[in-house]
């Protein structure tokens, strides 16, 4: 069920049963690179059966990572996730980037979700990137904490409200992904006392000047 639900994922060294179960290994492709999650467990909940609605609950342990929640798979083909959490460091993630590493720690908490292939039905989650941090030439620039509110969208894809919590720079983001055309961002940067100097120069380049030391950013 969980390979169903998300099909680039691969488990290694599995024991138990369907019911209840272990892999001492897991990870999941993405593109050219892997994400690897580290020991899963699982419980099979025997009532969802009853509903033609199967739902497992897991679990997922490696080194500066976790992850838990509940995964219910309809025989439509609909996923949903239920009270699911993500917490570790970003720094897994550096070889998704080309020419570029990143660094701080990040949360996810999915309160709820549905979603069938790409597209998505439903959605309530927090995201948080606590010392952003990005390394570009050798030389590591910091951003302070951001946090992000994340919903399902009208083209059934994900809308994300992106503000900062502490750091050198104030901003505020409206972000929309949908599988064909991929993200889209708009909005407003204003960088502070001990913003980068770097990256002030930066902004002026992708940014337009709207205000006084407020720069406006549509991306890409």
């Amino acid at each position: 069920m969980l390979r169903e639900a998300v099909p680039n994922l691969w488990l290694t060294g599995v024991t138990g049963t369907l019911w209840d179960g272990r892999a001492s290994g897991a990870q999941i492709d993405i593109g050219n690179s892997a994400l690897p999650l580290g020991e899963v467990r699982w419980q099979l909940n025997p009532m969802s059966l009853f509903v033609l609605n199967p739902c497992v609950s897991f679990s997922t342990e490696y080194p500066g990572q976790n992850a838990a929640g509940e995964l219910c798979q309809s025989l439509g083909g609909t996923t949903r996730v239920k009270n699911a959490s993500v917490n570790g460091s970003v720094g897994i993630l550096s070889e998704l980037i080309p020419d570029a590493s990143i660094g701080g720690r990040a949360s996810l908490q999915v309160v709820e979700g549905e979603f069938s292939g790409t597209e998505i039905h439903k959605l309530n989650a927090q995201l948080s990137w606590e010392q952003a941090a990005v390394n570009v030439m050798d030389r590591w620039l910091n951003f302070g904490s951001y946090a992000a509110k994340i919903n399902e969208n009208q083209g059934g894809g994900i809308h994300a409200k992106v503000f900062d919590l502490k750091g050198p720079y104030k901003i505020d983001f409206d972000a929309n992904w949908v599988a064909a055309s991929g993200w889209k961002a708009e909005g407003t940067v204003i960088p502070g006392p001990e913003a980068d100097p770097d990256v002030q120069q930066g902004l002026q380049v992708v940014g337009e000047e709207v205000e006084q030391n407020t720069y406006k950013i549509i991306w890409p």
